[in-house]
């Protein structure tokens, strides 16, 4: 009396794991768990009659950033803003056209994965200053710039940026370059440009043609020549690298407004909020790609950059642990192996251990420490019980 309806439930002891391993290295624990996913995983799950591998305890890193609501709020540049800035910057972005000695040419933004010092440095909004503006067009304006941005990104295929830019060549960033004997064109580019530009010896590399062969020595660039390729080096000085903002022919373009603004006062404001809004974009386009260390102006610049870092931490951290693994009560890293239904747990066995030897004496070999420790084993239960 009392007494529930019993549950009863098929059980099939072939879903059980035959082999769990505990794995010690030198590495630190991000390093071993990406080595297990990416190059322990796929070497155990090509063995015949192995169904999956599941690492346990495993310690991820990745890119974090987290927003300081102090500052998000001071600078006025909501989540969705640097979310979709973020966004943007990793992916090849269509930057608009832009008219450049009456030709027109689309820019595009070929996305990156940039380290940290540069992701600090994004450019995710910009603060307004007025008394700049007062000076450059003679009256005060009020634009909700940050909303404005907001409201641009991401930049659809085929919008426009109507702003000055300025080609930048091979030329202008070295003006020394010479042939060696060897037929070798030396490129020397002046520190100073490289900083004033934002632009870096492994970005202008890769701008070269893909067919020159590239190496990089000492602060200069030394390209072996091609037969077919011109070695005069006025030719070569045209290369095309970069475009950037002109900021100078922009404030001038500015300046120009304020005549307009007195006899049409709506649609002149709009241009200027156009104008103000398109060099702002083009400068977070800038900070996302080649240039990203375009230096901007800070002296009598109407446009005050608000960096990531203004506004949010950047870091490398670690993931949750979304598994635990302890032996003898210590954090592990391990994982545990499960057979196909009808294969042979004795072989499979045999077999897993033959490639864990193998990958140990691998890593071995590259002066790393790797051990696997058998918590538990199927297979030696069968064993045993066969004996």
């Amino acid at each position: 009396e009392g007494v529930e309806h019993p549950t009863i439930l098929e059980f099939d002891p072939t879903l059980l794991p035959i082999m769990q391993v505990d794995v010690s290295s030198s590495l630190d624990p991000a390093e071993l768990t990406e080595w297990l996913e990416k190059s322990a995983r796929p070497r155990l799950e090509a063995i015949p009659g192995v169904a999956s591998m599941m690492v346990e305890g495993g310690v991820k890193r990745d890119l974090f950033i987290r927003l300081f609501p102090d500052s998000v709020q001071e600078y006025e540049v909501s989540f969705e803003q640097v979310a979709n800035i973020l966004r943007a910057s990793l992916l090849n972005l269509p930057g608009g056209k832009v008219l450049v000695d009456d030709r027109q040419m689309r820019i595009r933004l070929i996305g990156r994965t940039p380290d940290l010092e540069e992701l600090s440095n994004l450019v995710v909004g910009f603060q307004l200053d007025e008394e700049e503006l007062r000076k450059l067009i003679g009256r005060s304006v009020d634009i909700d710039l940050n909303s404005m941005l907001s409201q641009m990104l991401p930049l659809p295929s085929g919008d426009s940026l109507e702003i000055p830019m300025r080609e930048i060549y091979l030329k202008d960033l070295s003006p020394r370059m010479e042939i060696d004997e060897a037929v070798r064109l030396i490129i020397e580019p002046d520190p100073k440009l490289l900083e004033k530009y934002g632009i870096d010896l492994e970005q202008i590399a890769r701008e070269l043609p893909e067919e020159w062969p590239v190496a990089i020595e000492k602060g200069k660039i030394i390209v072996d020549l091609p037969p077919d390729v011109s070695t005069e080096l006025e030719e070569i000085g045209n290369t095309y690298l970069i475009s950037i903002p002109d900021f100078d022919a922009w404030k001038e373009q500015l300046k120009e407004l304020e005549n307009k603004i007195k006899g049409e006062l709506d649609r002149s404001s709009q241009q200027l909020e156009k104008a103000i809004a398109d060099m702002s974009m083009a400068m977070i386009l800038s900070s996302m790609g080649a240039g990203s260390g375009l230096a901007i102006p800070e002296d009598e610049f109407p446009l005050i950059p608000i960096r990531l870092g203004d506004v949010a931490e950047v870091k490398l951290d670690m993931h949750e642990l979304s598994s635990i693994s302890r032996i003898n009560r210590q954090p592990s890293i391990g994982f545990y192996l499960q057979k196909e239904g009808e294969s042979n747990t004795v072989a499979v066995s045999r077999q897993v251990h033959r490639v864990l030897d193998e990958l140990a004496a691998e890593f071995n070999e590259l002066g790393y420490d790797l051990g696997f420790k058998y918590t538990f084993d199927q297979a030696k239960e069968i064993e045993i019980a066969l004996m």
